[in-house]
Protein backbone atom coordinates (compact mmCIF):
# COMPACT_ATOMS: atom_id res chain seq x y z
CA UNK A 1 0.00 0.00 0.00
CA UNK A 2 2.40 2.37 1.08
CA UNK A 3 4.46 1.57 -2.38
CA UNK A 4 1.29 1.99 -4.53
CA UNK A 5 0.50 5.34 -2.58
CA UNK A 6 3.70 6.97 -1.87
CA UNK A 7 6.32 5.39 -4.37
CA UNK A 8 4.97 4.63 -7.98
CA UNK A 9 3.56 7.07 -9.90
CA UNK A 10 -0.15 8.05 -10.61
CA UNK A 11 -0.40 6.62 -13.93
CA UNK A 12 -0.05 2.94 -12.54
CA UNK A 13 -1.85 3.67 -8.75
CA UNK A 14 -4.69 5.68 -11.00
CA UNK A 15 -4.68 3.13 -13.37
CA UNK A 16 -7.94 1.78 -14.78
CA UNK A 17 -6.36 -1.66 -15.06
CA UNK A 18 -3.94 -2.48 -12.84
CA UNK A 19 -1.62 -5.56 -13.79
CA UNK A 20 -0.20 -6.92 -10.85
CA UNK A 21 2.47 -9.55 -10.94
CA UNK A 22 3.66 -11.83 -7.85
CA UNK A 23 4.91 -14.77 -6.69
CA UNK A 24 2.18 -17.40 -5.93
CA UNK A 25 2.97 -18.03 -2.40
CA UNK A 26 -0.22 -18.08 -0.49
CA UNK A 27 1.63 -17.67 2.75
CA UNK A 28 3.13 -14.03 1.65
CA UNK A 29 0.62 -13.15 -1.61
CA UNK A 30 -2.28 -15.33 -2.31
CA UNK A 31 -4.04 -15.18 0.68
CA UNK A 32 -7.46 -13.71 1.64
CA UNK A 33 -5.96 -9.96 3.19
CA UNK A 34 -4.01 -9.41 -0.17
CA UNK A 35 -7.33 -10.32 -2.17
CA UNK A 36 -9.21 -7.90 0.41
CA UNK A 37 -6.79 -5.32 -0.13
CA UNK A 38 -7.25 -5.11 -3.68
CA UNK A 39 -10.95 -5.81 -3.79
CA UNK A 40 -10.80 -2.36 -1.59
CA UNK A 41 -8.61 -0.39 -3.97
CA UNK A 42 -11.15 -1.48 -6.77
CA UNK A 43 -14.32 -0.30 -4.21
CA UNK A 44 -13.19 3.07 -3.79
CA UNK A 45 -12.32 3.44 -7.63
CA UNK A 46 -8.64 3.07 -7.71
CA UNK A 47 -9.07 1.10 -10.37
CA UNK A 48 -12.01 -0.32 -12.76
CA UNK A 49 -10.14 -4.00 -13.22
CA UNK A 50 -7.26 -5.41 -11.64
CA UNK A 51 -5.61 -8.42 -12.62
CA UNK A 52 -3.52 -9.84 -10.43
CA UNK A 53 -1.08 -12.65 -12.15
CA UNK A 54 1.11 -15.38 -10.88
CA UNK A 55 4.67 -15.97 -11.84
CA UNK A 56 4.86 -20.51 -12.41
CA UNK A 57 7.44 -21.97 -10.15
CA UNK A 58 10.99 -21.90 -11.51
CA UNK A 59 10.65 -18.45 -13.22
CA UNK A 60 13.85 -16.72 -13.53
CA UNK A 61 14.51 -13.67 -11.25
CA UNK A 62 13.65 -10.06 -11.24
CA UNK A 63 14.43 -7.02 -9.84
CA UNK A 64 12.40 -7.99 -6.49
CA UNK A 65 14.21 -10.81 -6.12
CA UNK A 66 17.30 -8.87 -6.66
CA UNK A 67 16.05 -7.04 -3.51
CA UNK A 68 14.94 -9.25 -1.45
CA UNK A 69 18.87 -11.27 -1.70
CA UNK A 70 20.08 -8.23 -0.59
CA UNK A 71 18.25 -8.05 2.44
CA UNK A 72 18.93 -11.63 2.89
CA UNK A 73 22.32 -11.36 3.09
CA UNK A 74 22.30 -8.22 5.25
CA UNK A 75 20.08 -9.87 7.50
CA UNK A 76 22.51 -12.95 8.20
CA UNK A 77 25.39 -10.12 9.04
CA UNK A 78 22.72 -8.86 11.64
CA UNK A 79 21.72 -9.05 15.37
CA UNK A 80 18.27 -8.20 14.70
CA UNK A 81 16.02 -8.52 18.04
CA UNK A 82 12.81 -6.11 17.44
CA UNK A 83 11.02 -4.32 14.70
CA UNK A 84 13.56 -1.50 14.70
CA UNK A 85 16.27 -3.59 14.14
CA UNK A 86 14.17 -5.16 11.27
CA UNK A 87 13.53 -2.06 9.82
CA UNK A 88 16.90 -0.82 10.15
CA UNK A 89 18.21 -3.68 8.15
CA UNK A 90 15.96 -3.54 5.70
CA UNK A 91 16.53 0.37 4.90
CA UNK A 92 20.38 0.07 4.91
CA UNK A 93 20.86 -3.06 3.02
CA UNK A 94 20.30 -0.92 -0.22
CA UNK A 95 19.59 2.40 -1.14
CA UNK A 96 15.97 0.45 -3.28
CA UNK A 97 15.14 -0.84 -0.01
CA UNK A 98 12.46 0.68 2.53
CA UNK A 99 10.94 -1.05 5.27
CA UNK A 100 7.67 -0.25 6.11
CA UNK A 101 5.96 -1.89 9.29
CA UNK A 102 2.27 -2.79 8.93
CA UNK A 103 -0.76 -2.10 11.40
CA UNK A 104 -2.44 -5.47 11.38
CA UNK A 105 -5.71 -4.14 13.04
CA UNK A 106 -5.90 -2.47 9.84
CA UNK A 107 -6.36 -5.79 7.77
CA UNK A 108 -8.26 -7.31 11.07
CA UNK A 109 -10.82 -4.78 10.69
CA UNK A 110 -11.59 -6.22 7.01
CA UNK A 111 -13.30 -9.22 8.39
CA UNK A 112 -16.65 -7.98 9.49
CA UNK A 113 -16.87 -6.33 5.79
CA UNK A 114 -15.97 -9.35 3.63
CA UNK A 115 -16.96 -12.75 3.18
CA UNK A 116 -14.77 -15.51 3.70
CA UNK A 117 -12.87 -17.21 0.90
CA UNK A 118 -12.27 -20.81 -0.44
CA UNK A 119 -9.08 -21.87 0.24
CA UNK A 120 -7.28 -22.01 -2.89
CA UNK A 121 -4.38 -24.67 -1.83
CA UNK A 122 -7.82 -27.11 -1.32
CA UNK A 123 -8.84 -27.12 -4.97
CA UNK A 124 -8.36 -30.47 -6.44
CA UNK A 125 -5.19 -30.64 -8.95
CA UNK A 126 -4.00 -27.51 -7.70
CA UNK A 127 -0.66 -27.98 -8.23
CA UNK A 128 -0.62 -29.67 -11.69
CA UNK A 129 -3.37 -27.06 -12.67
CA UNK A 130 -2.09 -23.78 -10.37
CA UNK A 131 -3.84 -20.63 -10.60
CA UNK A 132 -2.30 -18.11 -12.93
CA UNK A 133 -4.28 -15.32 -12.67
CA UNK A 134 -6.78 -13.78 -10.37
CA UNK A 135 -9.56 -10.59 -11.60
CA UNK A 136 -10.97 -8.04 -9.42
CA UNK A 137 -13.75 -6.07 -11.71
CA UNK A 138 -15.87 -3.34 -10.44
CA UNK A 139 -19.69 -3.56 -11.11
CA UNK A 140 -21.42 -1.25 -13.67
CA UNK A 141 -22.72 0.55 -10.25
CA UNK A 142 -19.73 0.62 -8.98
CA UNK A 143 -20.71 -0.80 -5.34
CA UNK A 144 -19.93 -4.60 -5.95
CA UNK A 145 -16.58 -6.36 -7.11
CA UNK A 146 -16.58 -9.48 -9.16
CA UNK A 147 -13.52 -11.74 -8.53
CA UNK A 148 -12.86 -14.94 -10.62
CA UNK A 149 -9.22 -16.88 -10.66
CA UNK A 150 -8.00 -18.37 -14.03
CA UNK A 151 -6.10 -22.06 -14.04
CA UNK A 152 -3.60 -22.67 -16.01
CA UNK A 153 -5.65 -25.10 -18.05
CA UNK A 154 -7.82 -21.70 -18.84
CA UNK A 155 -10.65 -22.98 -16.37
CA UNK A 156 -12.39 -20.12 -14.91
CA UNK A 157 -13.96 -19.97 -11.76
CA UNK A 158 -16.26 -17.08 -10.36
CA UNK A 159 -16.50 -16.18 -6.94
CA UNK A 160 -18.97 -13.12 -7.62
CA UNK A 161 -18.96 -10.35 -4.76
CA UNK A 162 -16.78 -11.35 -1.81
CA UNK A 163 -18.70 -8.63 0.47
CA UNK A 164 -21.15 -10.37 3.30
CA UNK A 165 -24.73 -10.60 1.92
CA UNK A 166 -26.58 -7.48 2.32
CA UNK A 167 -23.80 -5.73 3.08
CA UNK A 168 -24.76 -1.46 3.59
CA UNK A 169 -21.99 -0.34 5.52
CA UNK A 170 -19.58 2.25 4.41
CA UNK A 171 -16.48 0.11 2.49
CA UNK A 172 -13.42 0.35 4.80
CA UNK A 173 -10.91 2.77 4.76
CA UNK A 174 -7.51 2.71 2.97
CA UNK A 175 -6.39 5.36 4.75
CA UNK A 176 -3.59 4.31 7.98
CA UNK A 177 -4.42 7.11 9.71
CA UNK A 178 -8.29 6.22 10.18
CA UNK A 179 -7.10 2.95 11.71
CA UNK A 180 -8.84 3.29 15.29
CA UNK A 181 -7.01 2.80 18.73
CA UNK A 182 -7.59 -0.49 19.81
CA UNK A 183 -7.21 -1.03 23.63
CA UNK A 184 -4.28 -2.69 24.28
CA UNK A 185 -4.29 -6.72 24.89
CA UNK A 186 -3.49 -7.56 28.99
CA UNK A 187 -0.19 -10.08 28.89
CA UNK A 188 -0.99 -12.87 31.16
CA UNK A 189 1.31 -13.97 33.73
CA UNK A 190 2.73 -16.86 31.90
CA UNK A 191 3.17 -14.57 28.72
CA UNK A 192 4.56 -11.84 31.10
CA UNK A 193 7.04 -15.12 32.20
CA UNK A 194 8.06 -15.90 29.05
CA UNK A 195 8.88 -12.47 27.54
CA UNK A 196 11.20 -11.81 30.75
CA UNK A 197 12.81 -15.27 29.56
CA UNK A 198 13.64 -13.79 25.82
CA UNK A 199 14.46 -10.21 27.12
CA UNK A 200 16.95 -11.94 29.43
CA UNK A 201 18.61 -13.50 26.54
CA UNK A 202 18.82 -10.30 24.66
CA UNK A 203 22.06 -7.88 24.84
CA UNK A 204 21.62 -5.31 27.29
CA UNK A 205 22.39 -2.29 24.70
CA UNK A 206 19.25 -3.15 23.08
CA UNK A 207 16.70 -4.60 25.97
CA UNK A 208 15.74 -1.20 27.07
CA UNK A 209 13.86 -0.83 23.40
CA UNK A 210 12.46 -4.36 23.69
CA UNK A 211 10.71 -3.87 27.61
CA UNK A 212 9.40 -0.76 26.08
CA UNK A 213 7.89 -2.23 22.73
CA UNK A 214 6.80 -4.95 24.79
CA UNK A 215 4.76 -2.48 26.85
CA UNK A 216 3.39 -0.08 24.25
Amino acid sequence: HQYMENIVDKSISRADTLNLWTDSTSTQNRNRFVMWYLALRVLHGYHKQIKWRFMIVGHTKNSCDQCFGMIRTKEKRSNNCTLRDVKHCIDTSAVANEGVVAHIEWFKSWKTYFDGLPCLRKFEGIKKNPIVEINFKRSRGGSRVRVQWRMVDGTVVVKGDIRKNNMTDEVPSLNLDDVPNLPVPVISAARQKKLDEIASRIPEDKRAFFLNYRND
